[in-house]
């Protein structure tokens, strides 16, 4: 089987719009994702840019047709308490701050968005578009034509 060229791929994902903050970073699914300082990502600042979130898990970030490199910042992350420098008062406060994240935790707002795509409905979109057509399951099937 072929590889399914870019364009057919970015049909299947699920599209999204985010806008760069001044400081070159945006927001998607409670990840904060920060752009390199170069010169033409500066004048990104304010814009609007297309997230693809393909079924498979991975993201793709785009402006126009120009793809983005961006770091990930997870700021569900844990924090490991042996990078926490010992201090007189250290065992009060990471008392204090597991307490707080049981809380955000029995609240539910530790938990990644459940408005983000379900991978299972898409996979089964997929297969379903590729029994109507069986050109998105084998590209050699696909013969272009030249009459109009």
């Amino acid at each position: 089987m072929q590889e399914i060229p870019d364009e057919l791929r970015d049909i299947f994902a699920w599209h999204d719009v985010r806008t760069v903050s001044k400081s070159l970073t945006f927001q998607y699914d409670k990840i904060l994702y920060l752009m390199d300082p170069t010169e033409e990502n500066s004048r990104l600042a304010g814009e609007k840019i297309k997230v693809l979130d393909y079924p498979d898990g991975t993201l793709a970030f785009h402006y126009g047709h120009r793809s983005l490199k961006c770091q990930a910042f997870d700021k569900l992350a844990c924090v490991d308490q042996g990078q926490i420098v010992d201090n007189k008062r250290l065992g009060t406060v990471l008392r204090l701050a597991q307490v707080k994240l049981d809380v955000r935790e029995s609240e539910g707002k530790r938990e990644r968005s459940k408005k983000s795509p379900s991978r299972k409905a898409q996979v089964r979109v997929q297969e379903q578009l590729r029994a109507i057509n069986p050109v998105l399951a084998d590209l050699s099937l696909f013969a272009a034509s030249s009459k109009r």
